[in-house]
């Protein structure tokens, strides 16, 4: 099929697709809003036209209802559908540019373009579709971030090719390429291929449904009345059940994989702890940083949404996103701050942006995350301890010096007299 009719094809998937993310937007919301031409109309307006449904046109008709939710309610949903389907589109193009390598690599194959492509548009749908209802109502629903962290696992398992590509920086042409694992930019070693790897993927998914699951944690009367809460509050609740269920449907599921191994089970394996150090990432930043400033200090829809794009993108590109989203995310704050006078917006937006700065820079990040790699290596072999060692204590450690930094900052504002 000839270039422009493929494009054709995919404006045409893409603009079927904003209008779903548009109908997420309104629907998914934990406050629910009849906006948009798939849902009831509201009270007072008219009854709905069967070509409202047509993506981007259809909110032209759709402007009749701005007595009811504000004359200008449709623009936004409206430069939604545009943007997206004019960015998916470049997308496409870049991607079969074989865009995300590096120059002078070894060609893909065709299939292996088009499952990170189809990867890329399912994770950004999703980042759309988080990022506006945590712009809307500061927070970010467990039906997008946990359907989308499955939707990740099942890509790894179902098409490994979809991971993001890796390789030797620097290297002189022909550059051969590979998929991300869960040790690159080294060699994975062979016991993760057998039963600890297993044991490894089971105690990720374990410690997700966990995080999940709904519970009363108690941090000030010591160990022994935190899990005494903990359990029986785990115990009483009639949605436990199904967490259980979920884990152990989860578990068998992996199994089977990596019963299966070779390439599936070292994609499913990569995405699986992609998933759990994506969570683990904000959660510790949550759990230090609520101690240090006595209140909450991250939204728990952050720690899924973290996790869903570690599921997609591997644990790699996680600790990228983490540091760039302070930077990323400023140009969104100062947008709405232009356009709409707020100032106050949640961090989920930060995070979706970095993780989708994090997809489209990929060729400049990838040789950043190695050489950072290296460098811990070398530090490892100096302290004759492995890289994930040192990886795990200098992450503990960061938790702790921002924990202790926090709780420095917290404590001055309130000798200075300041109050939140």
């Amino acid at each position: 099929m000839p270039l422009p009719f493929r494009i054709g094809l995919v404006c045409i998937i893409a603009a079927f697709v904003a209008g779903q993310i548009n109908r997420g937007i309104y629907r998914l919301a934990w406050s629910p809003r009849n906006i948009g031409p798939w849902s009831p109309p509201a009270d007072g307006a008219p009854d709905r036209k069967w070509w409202d449904r047509f993506p981007i046109v259809g909110w032209f008709g759709m402007a009749r209802e701005s007595k009811i939710h504000g004359e200008t309610f449709w623009h936004r949903p409206l430069l939604i559908e545009c943007a997206f389907v004019l960015g998916v589109a470049l997308l496409y193009v870049h991607e079969l540019n074989k865009g995300f390598y590096p120059l002078g690599a070894v060609a893909p194959s065709l299939k292996t373009l088009y499952c990170q492509f189809a990867a890329h548009f399912a994770l950004i749908s999703l980042l759309i579709v988080a990022t506006f209802i945590d712009i809307d109502e500061k927070t970010i629903p467990d039906r997008i971030t946990v359907s989308g962290a499955l939707l990740g696992l099942l890509f790894a398992a179902a098409l490994p090719e979809s991971l993001p590509p890796v390789w030797i920086p620097f290297a002189n042409p022909p550059i051969f390429v590979s998929q991300l694992t869960t040790t690159a930019p080294f060699k994975a070693p062979p016991w993760l291929n057998g039963p600890a790897g297993l044991a490894i993927a089971i105690s990720c998914v374990g410690g997700w449904i966990y995080g999940l699951a709904p519970k009363i944690v108690w941090y000030r009367s010591g160990v022994a009345r935190f899990f005494k809460y903990l359990i029986a509050s785990m115990l009483r609740h009639s949605h436990t059940k199904w967490y259980i269920i979920g884990f152990v449907v989860l578990a068998g599921l992996l199994s089977a994989v990596w019963s299966i191994g070779g390439t599936r089970w070292e994609s499913l394996l990569t995405s699986v702890v992609g998933l759990a150090a994506g969570g683990a990432i904000v959660w510790g930043i949550r759990i230090f940083a609520g101690v240090a400033l006595q209140r909450e200090a991250m939204g728990f829809g952050d720690v899924t949404l973290m996790a869903m794009m570690g599921s997609f993108l591997g644990w790699q590109a996680t600790v990228v996103i983490f540091f760039i989203a302070p930077f990323s995310g400023s140009v969104i704050a100062i947008l709405q701050m232009l356009i709409t006078g707020r100032r106050d917006i949640p961090y989920g937006p930060f995070l979706a942006s970095a993780g989708l700065l994090c997809v489209l820079a990929w060729p400049v990040v990838w040789p950043q995350i190695e050489m950072v790699m290296m460098m811990f290596d070398a530090f490892a072999q100096v302290f004759g301890i492995g890289v994930g060692q040192l990886i795990l204590l200098t992450a503990i450690g960061f938790f702790v010096l921002v924990g202790i930094s926090l709780a420095i900052v917290n404590l001055c504002k309130r000798m200075l007299g300041f109050t939140e």
